[in-house]
């Protein structure tokens, strides 16, 4: 059946067609697939810790604002409580417990993270919550 497909497709004559797909088979009968073996590896589950545990400011309680904020890798510091800045663009919520802030979700007890202004011209932050507006600005130590 190969042979006439071959035939109709490509014009030659089957015994070649046969012939060159008999010489095209592979055999496989000789090959044996050993896994590789690899020292390295582990049967443990690596655990990741969970980006929205890391803490990402503290203060005494949940009432006051942190001093340093670490927002996705870089650190800002307090610049102003109770800034007339407007805010901008929403960044996301955070959580607090204890005075421990870390990322969270919109729920009824959240912080908001914005920018100030326009995130394209102006790489301040604005911590909104109990204490009201708090201005963040980048640390000068921040290599980004």
């Amino acid at each position: 059946m190969i042979a006439f497909v071959l035939t109709l497709l490509f014009g030659c004559d089957s015994k070649v067609a046969s012939q060159s797909l008999e010489q095209t088979k592979i055999d496989t009968s000789q090959k044996s697939i050993t896994p590789k073996q690899d020292s390295s590896t582990t049967t443990e589950p690596v655990k990741k810790q969970d980006p929205q545990s890391e803490p990402i400011g503290k203060s005494d309680s949940c009432e006051i604002q942190p001093e340093i904020l670490n927002w996705h890798g870089k650190s800002y510091q307090i610049k102003n409580v109770n800034t007339s800045s407007e805010p901008g663009m929403k960044f996301g919520f955070v959580k607090c417990d204890k005075g421990n802030f870390t990322l969270g979700d919109d729920g009824p007890s959240s912080l908001t993270v914005y920018s100030n202004r326009d995130p394209r011209t102006n790489n301040d932050l604005i911590f909104i919550g109990k204490w009201g507006r708090a201005l963040y600005s980048a640390s000068i130590s921040n290599d980004n």
